[in-house]
C-alpha cells in the first residue's frame, strides 16, 4: 500500500494539530546547569522544574519540493514562550556563596527553519516513521529573565551574565522540544497505533501494515510505502501469499489532500483471504 499526502494536506493537518497546542502548557522541560565566570571565581547556575507557562505562534508550515535527498523544509514563524522555573546559584570556590528562588523566562519573536529527513526502520520501529534533522536554524529577537525570591545580592548583580549564559542551552532545549512535537505530528498523520491490526469482520484474519521505506518527496506531495500483507491465523500456508501479490508496486502521483491508496496486489490479497475464510467456515 501507499500512504500519500500533499503539501496542502500536511499543512491543513498541521493547522488543526497546532490549534490544540495549549496541551503543551504545563509540560516539563529538562533541567539546565551551566557555569558563569566572574573574575577569578565561578558559579554553577541551575534551572530546575522548568515548565511551559504559555506558548503562542503565528504559523507552522511545511514545504514539499522534489529533491535527491527527499528532504522537507518546515518553518515556524513568530513563536513566543513563557517558562516558569526554580533557580539556584552556587559559588564553586570560597566563600561558597549560594542563593535560590523562582523565576520566569520570556522568549519572543522566535523564528525557525528546519530540514526533515526520514529513515527506514522496518525492523526497529515498524509502525512509526523516524525523522532526522540535518539542519535547524533558530533566531530569537528577545530573551528576558526574571528571577525572584533570593535573599542575597548575587542574582541581581549577575543578571546580564545569566542572560549571556542561558541563551545557547535555551535554544538547544527549544530545538529538541520542537523536533519531538514535529515527529509526533508526522506520526499521527501516517502511523498507526499498532503495526498489526485485525479486521473487525474476520476474527482470524490479520493485516500487517508496516513502513518499509523512507518517505519520497515530489513537488507538492509525499508518500510512504507500507507492507499491506494479509493472512489467516488458522492457516500459515504459502497459498496465502500468491505470486501476483508480490508484484512490484508503481507509485502514482496523487493530487488530493491526504489518502491511503491500496494497490491492486493489496486489494487482491484482501479479497483472496476473505474468500478462503468464507470457504473454511462453510
Amino acid at each position: 500500500m501507499i500512504a500519500c499526502g500533499t503539501e496542502k494536506g500536511f499543512n491543513k493537518y498541521l493547522d488543526k494539530y497546532v490549534t490544540n497546542y495549549k496541551y503543551i502548557i504545563g509540560l516539563k522541560l529538562p533541567d539546565q546547569t551551566f557555569s558563569i565566570k566572574l573574575g577569578a571565581t565561578s558559579f554553577d547556575f541551575s534551572l530546575k522544574d522548568i515548565t511551559i507557562a504559555d506558548f503562542d505562534f503565528d504559523s507552522v508550515t511545511m514545504s514539499f519540493r522534489e529533491n535527491a535527498a527527499n528532504m522537507v523544509i518546515a518553518n515556524i514563524k513568530n513563536a513566543s514562550f513563557a517558562l516558569s522555573l526554580q533557580w539556584r546559584i552556587q559559588q564553586t570556590t570560597y566563600p561558597y556563596i549560594n542563593d535560590k528562588g523562582s523565576g520566569n523566562i520570556y522568549i519572543t519573536d522566535m523564528n525557525a527553519q528546519l530540514q526533515i529527513l526520514t529513515e527506514c526502520t522496518y525492523d526497529k520501529c515498524p509502525n512509526q516513521i523516524v525523522q532526522q534533522f540535518p539542519s535547524f536554524k533558530v533566531s530569537i529577537d528577545s530573551i528576558r529573565v526574571q528571577l525572584t525570591g533570593g535573599e542575597s545580592w548575587i542574582y541581581q548583580s549577575m543578571i546580564n551574565l545569566v542572560l549571556d549564559s542561558i541563551k545557547e542551552p535555551l535554544v538547544k532545549m527549544i530545538q529538541e522540544f520542537t523536533k519531538d512535537e514535529i515527529s509526533d505530528a508526522l506520526n499521527q498523520i501516517f502511523s498507526h497505533s499498532k503495526p498489526v491490526k485485525q479486521f473487525q469482520s474476520f476474527t482470524d484474519v490479520i493485516k500487517d501494515e508496516r513502513f518499509v521505506n523512507k518517505w519520497e518527496i515530489g513537488n507538492g506531495f509525499s508518500y510512504f510505502k507500507l507492507s499491506g500483507y494479509t493472512w489467516s491465523t488458522l492457516n500459515y500456508y504459502d497459498e496465502f501469499i500468491q505470486k501476483q501479490m508480490l508484484d512490484k508496486i508503481i507509485p502514482n502521483k496523487y493530487n488530493r489532500d491526504l489518502q491511503i491508496a491500496i494497490d491492486v496486489q493489496g486489494f487482491n490479497n484482501v479479497f483472496y483471504i476473505s474468500q478462503i475464510q468464507r470457504l473454511l467456515f462453510q
